[in-house]
């Protein structure tokens, strides 16, 4: 049900949604698969944090959104400086979050 909701909430902003995954294994596949301009990146995927997908999201150099229910302060010390959205999240901050990817600092994290 969020995965829909936050998939009408992009289309409306005009993004181009390429896949949902619900599962690491499955998102890391996803993101070898095709090219993607930035992610938002649920950081519990069913019971598993997404953290190695955030590793290769570094990595490849796509910009992301962490969104969870989790406080700041309980991420990981080094996820704790990329984009980060606390659940449940509100469309403008959804939508502003995405717009600070494309800014030159926001790569800097």
């Amino acid at each position: 049900m969020v995965a829909w909701l936050l998939n009408d909430m992009l289309v409306d902003f005009g993004c181009a949604v390429v896949g949902c995954a619900d599962r690491v294994e499955e998102a890391l596949a996803m993101i070898e698969a095709q090219s993607v301009d930035a992610v938002v990146l649920d950081l519990n995927l069913r019971g598993q944090m997404s953290y190695p997908v955030a590793d290769v999201l570094v990595a490849t150099g796509v910009p992301f959104v962490l969104t969870t229910g989790y406080p700041r302060n309980r991420l990981l010390d080094d996820y704790r400086s990329y984009s980060y959205l606390l659940k449940p999240y509100h469309r403008a901050a959804m939508r502003d979050a995405l717009t600070n990817l494309f800014k030159p600092t926001a790569r800097a994290a």
